[in-house]
């Protein structure tokens, strides 16, 4: 509307979350193990780690149902998250009854989700499903078998490729829900089409989405050079060849991110009342700091507050105040970009959006795909290195 100030609205939006949150968001660890030992995970090397115990369960039910009973409105977001969460798979059922218990009885929305890497997929039957509310699964899958097997192995090696496919390809029958995540980077760009090709022939991509996502050593440690990592105007060059290649395949209509979604945050560990949950009941605000015990800003076992400090400075990232974020068409897409990042890196300026530099080209190939119904065959460029 003529007259309207932009920037403000976007400025109260932001504040209005981060005040409210809406609703308590948790990603929950209910373990630190896991039995892969992939490339650029920041997660502890070893097949061990601490598993919540009884007594953190039900301090963590006890501290969840305090803070949505203060709140005038839901929901409860839960992300089951790891190590690899389905090696503690009763944990985490008994946890979402609690969890679902509290939200029935404060009448209030109940979601959640779980991040695994698929080779123990099996173990979600429709029951399990059911039970614990899923509505999305998201699995890791970075390449053809030869490309993944090297980026995501078992401990001592051992390939995944065959067994997570097929896991997925089985429970995606009866769960709607499944997004296949591909990991990129400079080592497996090329190969993302011939995985979509794979995923396509194999009837996978009839019942499943998938999305790509720039590995990040921000989040990991990656051994020697195996995966150089994009800034992000290379990889929104790159993730728009992989987009004209998809849309040559037929599959671009699948892909989760076809178009970014603007919002009033560049992240919920923003929001006052979104925490990640560590295995022994430490709370923080973005899973980046799980492995840095000194970020953790509240422990459950013990009712304290710690890092009280690394809330606020999250919470105080922000585009506004920057003349180059509030003098960009892109602002409301990365609101900045990461608050980790931006803090912790050292930059002199706020990360930028990867859309920044693919966008236009992706919205000209959208509005093209939709004028033309008939699903004419795609004319674009074919996928190549640059």
């Amino acid at each position: 509307m003529e007259g309207t100030d932009e920037l403000d609205c976007l400025r109260r939006d932001r504040d209005a979350v981060i005040r409210n949150g809406h609703g308590v968001r948790l990603a929950i660890l209910p373990t630190s193990a896991c039995d892969f030992s992939c490339l650029y995970c920041y997660q502890r090397p070893d097949s061990t780690g601490p598993v919540m115990s009884h007594q953190t369960e039900e301090n963590l039910v006890n501290f969840t149902h305090r803070l949505l009973s203060s709140l005038s409105q839901g929901p409860l977001v839960v992300m089951w998250f790891g190590g690899e969460p389905l090696l503690a798979l009763n944990i985490v059922r008994r946890l979402s009854a609690k969890l679902i218990a509290i939200a029935d009885n404060l009448r209030v929305d109940y979601h959640s989700s779980m991040v695994t890497n698929g080779y123990r997929l099996d173990l979600l039957t429709p029951q399990v499903i059911s039970e614990l509310r899923l509505s999305t699964i998201q699995v890791t899958v970075d390449g053809p078998q030869e490309v993944h097997d090297q980026r995501r192995p078992r401990k001592g090696g051992r390939p995944t490729f065959e067994r997570i496919v097929a896991n997925v390809a089985s429970v995606s029958r009866y769960f709607p829900g499944i997004i296949i995540r591909i990991n990129v980077d400079g080592s497996n760009f090329e190969q993302v089409p011939s995985l979509l090709v794979e995923l396509r022939d194999r009837d996978i991509l009839e019942n499943c989405r998938y999305t790509t996502a720039a590995v990040d050593l921000n989040t990991g440690v990656c051994v020697s050079d195996s995966c150089p990592t994009f800034k992000p105007e290379e990889w929104g060059k790159v993730d728009d060849q992989i987009n004209v290649e998809a849309q040559r395949l037929g599959v671009a209509h699948l892909e989760l991110n076809r178009l970014p979604n603007p919002g009033p945050l560049a992240c919920y560990a923003q929001a006052a009342n979104a925490f990640v949950v560590d295995p022994e009941g430490l709370l923080y605000k973005c899973l980046n700091d799980t492995p840095i015990r000194a970020r953790a800003v509240y422990d459950v076992n013990n009712s304290i507050e710690l890092n009280s400090s690394r809330a606020f400075d999250l919470q105080a990232s922000s585009p506004f105040g920057c003349p180059e974020c509030e003098n960009c068409l892109y602002l409301p897409l990365c609101n900045a970009g990461c608050p980790a990042v931006n803090i912790d890196g050292g930059s002199a300026s706020p990360l930028c959006t990867h859309f920044r530099f693919s966008l236009k080209p992706r919205l000209t190939r959208y509005v093209r795909d939709y004028l033309s119904r008939d699903r004419q065959p795609f004319s674009g460029t074919s996928f190549r290195s640059s």
